[in-house]
């Protein structure tokens, strides 16, 4: 399956999905000395690109949409507040107007498994969760949605946030 990868920086999210079979095609960074690393530890095609001016159909055909914005809740640059939190802010949803853009009538291989377990839209996966952010945004847009993240502190956090119902 083919992936893009949104804000791919040096390449550790596109990391996880080629260790797990998927096809890198294209990684997104305005970080130029980022995607030289990402160029050389994935491979694939590389974009010097704000996502703030990107639209889905500007994009090669792909199975995955993937993407890791900077945190504005932990990032350290953006504990101060101010300007470099708004950006972060302005990232993420950037990121999600991109994505909202992203059809299946638009790649390959969505329904053509020929599984007949029919198709259904709007389920996340978040293999990163962290604080559950993405998992909190799926619960308010009533999308299904599974979090996975290696450190049970952070699986403990997204339980609360979720059972709270507050972002």
């Amino acid at each position: 399956m083919k992936v893009i990868d949104l804000f791919c920086g040096a390449g550790g999210f596109s990391l996880g999905f080629k260790q797990a079979g998927f096809d890198i095609i294209l990684g997104i960074d305005l970080w130029e000395r980022a995607l030289e690393t990402h160029k050389l530890n994935i491979g694939g095609d590389v974009l010097n690109a704000d996502v703030r001016d990107l639209e889905i159909k500007d994009l090669p055909a792909c199975d995955v949409l993937i993407g890791s914005p900077p945190c504005p809740d932990f990032s350290i640059q953006t504990q101060t507040g101010g300007k470099r939190k708004k950006e972060c802010t302005a990232l993420s949803k950037s990121q999600k107007d991109i994505a909202a853009g992203f059809h299946p009538s638009i790649t390959k291989g969505w329904t053509s498994c020929n599984c007949k377990a029919g198709f259904e839209p709007g389920i996340v996966l978040d293999p990163f969760a962290g604080a559950g952010t993405a998992l909190l945004v799926a619960k308010e847009m009533r999308r299904r949605f599974i979090g996975i993240d290696i450190k049970q502190e952070y699986c403990d956090m997204c339980e609360k946030r979720l059972a709270q119902g507050v972002l």
